[in-house]
Order: C-alpha cells, then structure tokens, then sequence
C-alpha cells in the first residue's frame, strides 16, 4: 500500500519529485566524489598528481558542511 501512495504522490506532484530527484543527485554526487577521492588518479584516465605534501583526507567533508 505504501508503495501505491508514494507512487501516485510522485506522478501527480511535480514540487515532491523535484525534491526526490535534488536527493538522488546529492547522494550521487557524494558518491562521484569519495570514489574518485578514494581512486585518485590510479584509475588511468587523468594525469598524475604533481609531486607534494599529502593532501588531507575529505572524504567526509560534504557530510559535514550540506547547504
């Protein structure tokens, strides 16, 4: 039954599956950025980084500071 509801909410109101679709792209974009900070440039499709100190892990950081 809660599956009928949510469904027929989200056809029938555009605000709510604006606010959906804002969610998915977040949680999607938190995730783009943690795997490419966790690959870094060992996945082969971008250039090394230069050469110097160690870069601070943050990783965590858009869970922190979300406007």
């Amino acid at each position: 039954m809660r599956r009928t509801v949510h469904a027929a909410r989200y056809l029938s109101d555009p605000v709510y599956r604006r606010k959906i679709s804002r969610q998915l792209n977040k949680g999607e974009s938190l995730h783009a950025l943690r795997r490419d900070l966790h690959y870094g440039s060992a996945r082969g499709d971008r250039p090394s980084a230069p050469a110097g100190p160690p870069l601070p892990n943050m990783a965590l950081a858009p869970d922190v500071w979300t406007p």
